[in-house]
């Protein structure tokens, strides 16, 4: 037999559903130092909060750490919003799920970042959920994020 290239496994989807706990919001406003860069100032907003994994099984009350950041690109209005972009979009965030590792990640239009936070913040978000594309084993894309208030009851949800 010849040698055998060993096959990758396909990728497969996957639904994820979180709990989550009171944010963590940062705001930086800077002089711009990047050369490359022709805006006079830099600024970041970025989100983090602690979320409890209620689905899949496998990862079923595993406790993540969750940075979302703002992307002034995904501007309501703006070019990549209006028109689909020649290479396609990989994701809007990544799940890293390993022994000793467990994080998620993603970016937001800036409107919508702080006004998440602030919904975390008073306690009319408390779950989240993803679906999630596994590419290699331990990372995954994801494709979607939705933020749900109290009245979404996870547990029924999952059956």
């Amino acid at each position: 037999m010849a040698n055998a290239v060993p096959r990758r496994p396909k990728p497969t989807y996957e639904e994820f559903v979180f709990w989550v706990r009171r944010p963590s919001a940062t705001y930086t406003f800077s002089l711009q130092h990047d050369r490359r860069i022709d805006e006079p100032y830099d600024e970041h907003q970025s989100f983090s909060f602690l979320v409890e994994c209620l689905s899949p099984d496998r990862f079923k009350g595993r406790e993540a750490e969750a940075h979302f950041f703002a992307r002034d690109s995904l501007t309501a209005g703006s070019e990549a919003r209006r028109r689909r972009p020649t290479e396609p979009i990989l994701a809007v965030g990544s799940i890293q799920a390993t022994k000793s590792r467990f994080e998620l990640g993603g970016f937001l239009p800036p409107e919508v970042c702080w006004r998440v936070c602030a919904a975390m913040a008073a306690g009319t978000i408390t779950s989240m959920g993803v679906n999630a594309l596994w590419t290699t084993r331990g990372h995954a894309y994801l494709n979607s994020i939705s933020f749900r208030g109290p009245e979404f009851d996870p547990i029924a949800y999952l059956g």
